[in-house]
């Protein structure tokens, strides 16, 4: 999978979510627990199912980057494009890398987000084992936490917590996160949000699981408490000043940290219950959901496919040099031959492989006049030892268009052309990417 691919699958992933974050009315309460998650596991399956097509195309992972100049059997270390191809090849080529550097910096973001999560999830665990008991009932109490915290099947609560008021309905609160398995949920899906920080629309789906979570913890607190509304939504307003700033990010509790909106949304479905109801729309929502999966798959395959096949063999001539180890032909000495040698007449037309952009056109040291053409989606090839060059760096050029003729340039024994294929920052054999007879 290259870079390209990579950022197309993970962009156009949030493009999907977006068309379902857009059928929701601004500041519309959750539909349901249940409906919130899988909508949240609608927004991620797309990426999931498309990146498992994207790996499947491939036998490994690698990043794509540009065709570097580097020495190959022919000799020492190429001279760089940056001076020798007219002083142009080197912008062109920090924008070929664009799309490996923005990824490498989601990566690094992500990375950070979840060393911090899991920063958060270590400092939660050492807090609830230092907790001592409270009460029974896995309640204990702990001087480091301002607010309820319901996780790792504990509920841990600040030492005088006991003269809290309504403290039994947020304690049965905490006890319905425990029994919904709410802790691990959480830490999950903080973890997804980690990962897809760069998607808003998945960002705030998450909040939205949060919330709807939070409003059937209450509605179970409730149950059968009918007259203690107010005075609980009190308690959780007192909590919640109190631990202002200092909830654990990611850890459940009765108090996480969330905007205005949100508590004020919770408040209502506390008190008037009746009033938070209105006309859902799951069905359409979620088939929209679904719906995402397929055009991003197509996306993301449509991305690798392309450039994936060279369709033109560069030059008709006999086969002198294979693919690989071989021995050098100017010192005698063993080495690796990243490309293949076609040997013909000078002067005989060379044509691009595939369709692509002219990277690299000039002179470079030891391949002489060279040509390197971008095809896209991590493929490049170059052609060397040319004897003239008929395109120009930024070209864009067609499979089967004359590039070049075959020449001796370069550190070369007789006319030939050298051929090279890299796909995802590996040289292949380019016999077998265009079937040549050896």
């Amino acid at each position: 999978m290259s870079a390209a691919q990579a950022l197309i699958l993970l962009f156009t992933a949030a493009a999907g979510n977006a068309l379902v974050a857009a059928l929701r009315w601004p500041g519309r309460p959750p539909e349901g627990d249940r409906y919130e998650k899988t909508t949240a596991a609608a927004m991620v399956a797309p990426l999931v199912c498309a990146g498992l097509a994207l790996l499947g195309l491939r036998s490994g992972w690698s990043w794509s980057v540009p065709l570097p100049v580097a020495a190959d059997a022919f000799g020492p270390a190429a001279v760089s494009p940056a001076v020798t191809a007219q002083g142009m090849a080197w912008p062109f080529d920090v924008l070929s890398a664009l799309p490996s550097l923005v990824l490498w910096a989601w990566a690094g973001a992500a990375l950070v987000r979840l060393a911090f999560l899991a920063g958060t999830v270590l400092r939660l665990r050492r807090v609830v084992a230092k907790a001592v008991g409270a009460g029974g009932y896995g309640v204990f109490a702990s001087a480091e936490v301002d607010a309820p915290i319901a996780a790792f099947g504990r509920i841990v609560v600040p030492q005088d917590f006991g003269r809290a008021p309504a403290a039994r309905l947020v304690l049965a609160h905490e006890r319905a996160h425990l029994r919904r398995g709410d802790p691990r949920f959480f830490f999950l899906l903080s973890a997804v949000r980690a990962v897809l920080w760069h998607d808003p629309f998945f960002v705030r789906q998450a909040d939205r699981c949060r919330l709807a979570a939070e409003i059937a913890c209450d509605a179970a607190a409730l149950e059968g408490a009918a007259t203690e509304r107010r005075s609980y939504a009190e308690a959780l307003l007192l909590g919640l000043k109190h631990a202002a700033g200092t909830a654990l990010h990611g850890g459940p509790a009765a108090f996480p940290p969330r905007n205005l909106g949100d508590h004020r949304m919770r408040m209502t479905h506390i008190l008037r219950p009746s009033a938070a109801s209105g006309k859902r729309r799951p069905l359409r929502s979620l088939a929209l959901g679904v719906a995402v999966v397929p055009a991003t798959l197509a996306v993301a395959i449509a991305g690798a496919a392309q450039g994936r096949g060279l369709s033109v063999v560069p030059t008709q001539g006999e086969l002198t040099s294979a693919f690989g180890p071989r021995t050098h032909p100017i010192v005698g000495e063993p080495a690796n031959h990243r490309g293949i040698d076609i040997a013909a007449p000078r002067g005989t037309p060379v044509s691009a492989a595939g369709g692509g952009r002219v990277t690299q056109a000039g002179e470079q040291g030891a391949y002489g006049l060279t040509v390197v053409i971008d095809h896209g989606a991590g493929l490049l090839t170059r052609y060397a030892q040319l004897d003239a060059i008929d395109v120009q760096w930024n070209e864009d050029v067609a499979a089967g268009q004359r590039i070049g003729a075959v020449g001796s340039s370069g550190q070369s024994t007789g006319p030939h052309l050298h051929f090279e294929v890299r796909r995802d920052g590996e040289w292949v054999d380019p016999a077998g990417e265009l079937d040549i007879a050896r």
